[in-house]
Parts: C-alpha cells; sequence; structure tokens
C-alpha cells in the first residue's frame, strides 16, 4: 500500500484490518431474518476491508524479510500456505456448520412446535422443496439454520480478535522503501 511504500510499517495496517474485520463479523453475527440486510451489507463490507487491510502488510513484510534474490520463492510459499489455510478454514467452517445445523433446526422446530408434514421430507443437502414447505414450518428451519451459522461466525470473530491481539504484540521490522523502477525515454 502506499503508507507501507512511504513509512516502510506494515503493523497499524494490520492493526486497522483485523480491527475492521472483527467488527464486520460483529455486525455479520446476528444474521437472522429480522436483520436488515443493509446490516449484513455494511458487516461485509467491512469485513472485506478489514481483510485486505490486515493480511496484504503481513505478506509483503514477510515477502520484505528476505534477500532481493528470494522474494519469489517467498512470495509463492506466502500464496501456497495462505491458499492451504484458507481451504482448511473453509471445509473445517461447513463441516462444523452442518454438523451443527441439522440439531438446530431440531430444536428450533421442537422449541416452535412445527414438524414436517407426514410424508415430506426435508435434507440441508438438497432445499429445493424448502419453498414448498407451511411458512411456519420454513421459518423454524430457516432460523435453525441461522443459529448454526451463528456459532461459526463466532468462531470466526474469537480468531480475528486473537490475530488482532497478536498483530498488536507483535515486533514490528520496519523496512526501507525499494526505489521504483524506472524506464528508460
Amino acid at each position: 500500500s502506499i503508507s507501507m511504500s512511504r513509512t516502510g510499517r506494515y503493523k497499524p495496517q494490520s492493526v486497522i484490518g483485523f480491527g475492521l474485520l472483527a467488527v464486520g463479523l460483529l455486525l455479520i453475527a446476528p444474521l437472522g431474518l429480522a436483520v436488515p440486510w443493509a446490516l449484513a451489507g455494511v458487516g461485509v463490507l467491512l469485513y472485506g476491508l478489514g481483510s485486505g487491510l490486515a493480511f496484504t502488510p503481513l505478506e509483503v513484510a514477510l515477502q520484505r524479510s528476505v534477500p532481493p534474490a528470494q522474494y519469489a520463492t517467498a512470495a509463492g510459499t506466502t500464496t501456497l500456505v495462505k491458499s492451504v489455510v484458507f481451504a482448511i478454514a473453509v471445509s473445517t467452517q461447513l463441516a462444523l456448520l452442518f454438523s451443527v445445523a441439522n440439531s438446530q433446526i431440531a430444536l428450533r422446530m421442537q422449541h416452535d412446535g412445527t414438524a414436517l408434514p407426514p410424508g415430506v421430507t426435508f435434507d440441508l443437502n438438497d432445499t429445493s422443496n424448502l419453498a414448498e414447505l407451511p411458512e411456519p414450518v420454513r421459518h423454524s428451519i430457516e432460523t435453525g439454520f441461522a443459529q448454526a451459522a451463528w456459532l461459526n461466525i463466532s468462531i470466526c470473530f474469537l480468531l480475528a480478535l486473537l490475530s488482532l491481539a497478536i498483530v498488536l504484540v507483535m515486533r514490528e521490522t520496519r523496512f526501507e522503501a525499494r526505489p521504483r523502477a524506472t524506464t528508460r525515454r
């Protein structure tokens, strides 16, 4: 980023990024059927901005911590590790979501006193018949799923706070701005 190029400091941008990411998750966490879409949109926007501000400076700092001859290796390793970690995180979150969703839906239906009509089945792997279900049953299913999603988002929020704490206590190594490449005329 421009501020990193001028100051050689990456920590402030990461701190702001993880802070925005956490606030965005707080706005998304209560997502349910009654949360306005505008609030969810603001939460997603803050989450996206925070992600870019938080992770990019750390990648640049890692790449700048090696000699110039090893930039490509550092960049490639950073990309590989980031891709593997994100793939594991998404897989874990989806596994958790769908393992918790069925029990949350069952609890919600019990709480609401709703049940599937006789002879009708519902499967989270195929929600094509959701719109055909009676409204109270559909509401119970959607609310139960939203409650399961809340757990996942809450875990992400705690991880964002942990990341923010790590960045706050991390020792910052300033790097010198690299001269821009100039073209000859």
